[in-house]
């Protein structure tokens, strides 16, 4: 779990593939799902999606860039897949979590 936590916090915002890590970690992607869900209780995609959405949140708070540019920092392919997904896991759109509604 700690190796694939370290790979969380240097890929986990911009890689949102299991067979990724499980390449790097040489685990089968059902074998990775399997110990991370045993030792942490959440899936690697429930991890996968906390990394993005606090990395996210944080630029949307916390710097000036424009919500393309964080989709693209985060590696979506286009603007409106990042608005789908942020609003889908926060409830609200990447513009209004930055506004404060």
């Amino acid at each position: 779990m700690a190796r694939f936590a370290a790979l969380l916090r240097e890929h986990g915002s911009t890689v949102r593939n299991i067979a990724f890590y499980a390449e790097r970690l040489a685990l089968t992607p059902n074998h990775l799902s399997a110990v991370v869900r045993q030792q942490s209780g959440l899936s690697v995609v429930d991890w996968l999606n906390r990394t993005t959405v606090t990395e996210a949140k944080l630029l949307l708070k916390h710097s000036n860039l424009m919500i393309y540019e964080i989709s693209d920092r985060l590696q979506f392919p286009e603007p409106t897949a990042f608005n789908r997904y942020f609003k889908s896991r926060v409830g609200v759109t990447p513009l209004e979590y930055r506004e404060g509604k």
